[in-house]
């Protein structure tokens, strides 16, 4: 058989695998994880108390572009936020940056399934979102709780394709966790939260992201927010403009308290 036929062959594979493996959201069908993503579309009143004392007022939206998740704040003196989103189950996890920053660097957000030492979950940079590049997937296999060495046992884009291999460490710094991917040499810094059984991680080349992690009622989200790893965290809340007073869930209320020492 000639070359060409090969190379058809195994880019229909490749288009086949990809098939079979979507975007992150509640259910099993790609319909119904779209239907997760456009339901919290929108525009939103945000509010953040910082544990340092600080309330901070902003108006945000969530926008859909290629089928991924944006995520902007306008603070009334100017100021502006990008971030992007992934949402699985009753979890958003955002990260993003202040544009006077400049640029993401390589960055994203990561939402990862925690059960024991097993870490499964879904990377997405802010370069894909913009250009709907796609999703990475990616497993983390290490010790129980949280802290210490996980190897990258899977790192593949929505083709199967392998990425990188190597380790992450992960280190606990109060309410927050800070991760370091070795691939092989020093690449990514993340910078995460814990809400139940997710990880939300905020990371970027050679510097953590702001990070947020909501957990999803119906009009209003309400989360745990690190602006830096460094920084104090907050309680951040978003209301969608039409919502008025509506309050989190009692599920939600409880998942952010044990999160947080706020």
């Amino acid at each position: 058989m000639s070359a060409k036929f090969h190379r058809a062959a195994l880019w229909a594979v490749l288009l086949a695998l990809g098939s079979c493996w979507s975007a992150p959201g509640t259910g099993t069908g790609s319909q119904t994880k779209s239907a997760d993503r456009e339901a919290i579309v929108g525009d939103y009143d945000s509010e953040t108390r910082l544990t340092d004392g600080r309330v901070f007022s902003r108006q945000a939206t969530v926008a859909l572009r290629d089928g991924m998740l944006n995520v902007t704040w306008r603070s009334p003196d100017g100021d502006q936020f990008e971030g992007v989103g992934i949402r699985d189950g009753r979890t958003l996890g955002v990260a993003y940056f202040a544009n006077s920053q400049g640029s993401f660097r390589g960055g994203g957000v990561a939402v990862y399934n925690v059960t024991g030492g097993h870490l499964e979950g879904t990377r997405l940079s802010y370069e894909s979102a913009q250009s709907g590049g796609g999703y990475l997937r990616e497993t983390l296999q290490g010790p129980p709780g949280l802290e210490g060495r996980y190897e990258i046992a899977a790192n593949e884009n929505t083709f199967g394709q392998s990425f990188e291999t190597g380790y992450v460490e992960i280190a606990r710094k109060g309410d927050l966790y800070e991760l370091q991917w070795y691939t092989p040499a020093p690449s990514l810094v993340g910078n995460g939260i814990r809400l139940g059984d997710k990880l939300v991680v905020g990371y970027a080349n050679g510097f953590s992201l702001g990070v947020v992690a909501y957990c999803v009622d119906h009009d209003v989200l309400t989360g745990v927010n690190a602006p830096s790893e460094s920084g104090p965290i907050g309680i951040s809340t978003m209301r969608r403009h039409s919502a008025g007073g509506t309050s989190p869930s009692r599920t939600c209320k409880g998942l952010v308290e044990s999160a947080s020492q706020f």
